[in-house]
């Protein structure tokens, strides 16, 4: 028999996954781990010169995986109470540990992180689902800022926002509104905390109709007043997580629109050009912050990675492209704006290394049981840590000058 008690007569187009998934045979192992958890199957062919040669399954990955993610559906699936799922979270945060020790790059951990949390959404709106009963009409369940980018590093706050159908009966409001309460509470429950900004789902703001959030995107461009530009850089980084509204096919052409919008281009290439990289002028050693308990550091992510994420974003919204990863965005916006194919290469080098230096902190932090931080102290750093995030820096220096240049952002008022 086979599964679910089917005879050996039944067609094998019931239980197949189709459209069949192959892989490359030169793709890396990592590559091979993502498709089976992304799609969450267990059987993944293996092609050359168009031929199968082969089949890596989940036991195989495993086998090279201490903590391997592919535990992670299975361990979801069985989760009945918060521990259960708190237990969830802290697995993810062991696997990016696996996979820092194993020289992995970075962007490849925040793609893991990204859709195992993205995993955990769907388990809990298919359940709060099941416990308020079905929605009054479609929806999507939208993630924000480094979560929508697959940047997602360890315990961030939370950004997400729900879009519903323009056509909802009267009660939906009353039904969205008791989803995102739910909802949020349990992520804060599984270790997210909520969002400072309070840009969640929660707020009668970020749960609206379709045309509102259409009507929010116009007005951020071709407002672009200084909210517009702080609100245009985290959600024009969404994500549909959950739900059956397309909102892809309504929203992403309002921002490929903005292409055109020089006066927005400038004023957001200004928004992405307020912080600089943490570069003194003595010597041109690193302009340092101090904790509370006097130590010099250095904010990896103020003064780092979100320097690289505002430049993507501003070549990548020039280029027309709908890209929200970073460095997807840089690979996209080189050949079709005004970044050079040069200066996206040492944009994503300078990304791929702070980030990775930021990661470790975190994870660092996190066993030693301290709530993860962006600080990270210049004295932890090795000469030739010091020596590269120097670099890194001034590739991001040299980008911001020529944005300068480009956009006439010194002459705004």
């Amino acid at each position: 028999m086979l599964i679910e008690g089917l005879s050996y007569d039944t067609p094998a187009g019931q239980v197949m996954t189709a459209p069949l998934l192959t892989l490359p045979a030169d793709s890396l192992v990592f590559e091979g781990l993502m498709t089976l958890l992304e799609h969450r199957i267990r059987h993944l062919p293996v092609t050359e010169d168009g031929r199968i040669v082969g089949v890596v399954t989940h036991i195989d990955i495993l086998r090279q995986q201490t903590h391997s993610p592919l535990f992670l559906p299975r361990q979801l699936a069985r989760a009945r109470s918060l521990d259960e799922l708190r237990r969830y979270t802290d697995q993810v945060t062991r696997a990016v540990g696996g996979f820092l020790d194993s020289g992995a790059r970075v962007s490849d951990i925040g793609r893991m992180v990204a859709v195992s949390h993205s995993a955990l959404l769907e388990h809990l709106l298919r359940n709060a689902e099941a416990e308020l009963g079905p929605p009054p009409c479609p929806y999507a369940w939208m993630v924000l800022g480094s979560e929508g980018r697959y940047e997602q590093t360890l315990r961030t706050d939370q950004d997400n926002a729900l879009v519903y159908a323009d056509d909802a009966p009267p009660e939906a409001e009353d039904y969205f509104q008791r989803l995102a309460e739910h909802i949020v509470a349990l992520l804060v429950a599984c270790g997210f905390p909520r969002c400072p900004g309070d840009i969640m789902a929660t707020n009668s703001r970020w749960r609206q109709p379709l045309r509102v959030w259409k009507r929010y995107f116009h007005d951020w461009i071709h407002v672009p007043d200084e909210e517009a530009l702080m609100r245009a850089s985290i959600f024009f980084d969404y994500r549909r997580v959950y739900g059956t509204l397309d909102v892809e096919q309504e929203l992403r052409p309002i921002i490929q629109e903005a292409a055109k919008n020089r006066i927005f281009l400038g004023r957001l290439a200004r928004n992405a050009l307020r912080q600089s990289p943490p570069l003194g002028w003595f010597f041109r050693d690193f302009a340092v912050e101090h904790d509370q308990h006097g130590q010099s550091v250095i904010d990896m992510k103020m003064r780092g990675t979100a320097l690289v994420v505002d430049l993507a974003r501003l070549f990548a919204i020039e280029a027309g492209s709908t890209a929200t990863n970073t460095i997807t965005r840089l690979h996209l916006a080189a050949p079709r704006s005004d970044l050079s194919e040069e200066g996206a290469r040492e944009l994503i080098a300078a990304f791929e290394h702070i980030s990775l230096l930021r990661l470790r902190h975190q994870y660092a932090q996190l066993k030693r049981g301290e709530p993860p931080t962006n600080y990270l102290q210049v004295a932890k750093l090795s000469t030739l840590e010091r020596r590269e995030l120097k670099e890194s820096f001034r590739a991001i220096e040299k980008i911001q000058r020529s944005a300068t240049s480009l956009y006439g952002t010194a002459m705004m008022s």
